[in-house]
């Protein structure tokens, strides 16, 4: 509001007390608002897709140093001794500091979290009149084992008393 008034070339109660005298500009004022709002929201929003699928650009530091590498023309990185290396005039390679570009996704998700609710709540549980699902059995066969080696404990042939195969509760 402070830079708004000062841009009108007026204060900032000579702004309110307009506002509160007139409804059409106390309502264009929350129009503008809203606007600016939702102008903010939308960049905030693009930023943060942009960090998720292109990354935010951080340098290679080793040893609290950064790192130089040679680079072909179109930007990728190779060894100083590749001929696409790019030269200066007086044919040395030239070094650019090393940049990978990090992917961001926590502020995407917390943004998310506050504009869609679904994105906040986990999923209702099942409903009380909802039988719950039985555990699953799952069935562990062992192979038998090459000849001169013993067998994984309690495993024996499928089906012989010494279990062969186990179940396990899921």
């Amino acid at each position: 509001m402070t830079r708004a008034a000062a841009q009108a070339l007026v204060s900032r109660g000579t702004a309110y007390l307009h506002r509160d005298a007139d409804a059409a500009f106390a309502q264009a004022w929350d129009d503008a608002i809203a606007a600016s709002v939702r102008a903010r929201l939308d960049a905030a929003v693009e930023e943060l897709t942009d960090r998720v699928l292109r990354g935010v650009p951080e340098p290679v530091v080793y040893q609290g140093k950064p790192m130089f590498t040679a680079v072909d023309r179109q930007g990728g990185w190779v060894p100083a001794d590749d001929p696409r290396a790019v030269r200066d005039g007086q044919g040395r390679v030239v070094r650019v500091p090393m940049i990978i570009y990090k992917k961001e996704f926590g502020p995407l998700q917390s943004l998310l979290r506050h504009l869609d609710p679904s994105f906040r709540n986990p999923p209702p549980a099942p409903a009380a009149d909802h039988a719950p699902t039985p555990p699953t059995r799952i069935l562990i066969a062992y192979p038998p084992p090459p000849p001169g080696h013993a067998p994984p404990p309690g495993a024996g042939p499928i089906g012989s008393s010494t279990g062969g195969a186990e179940e396990e509760d899921d």
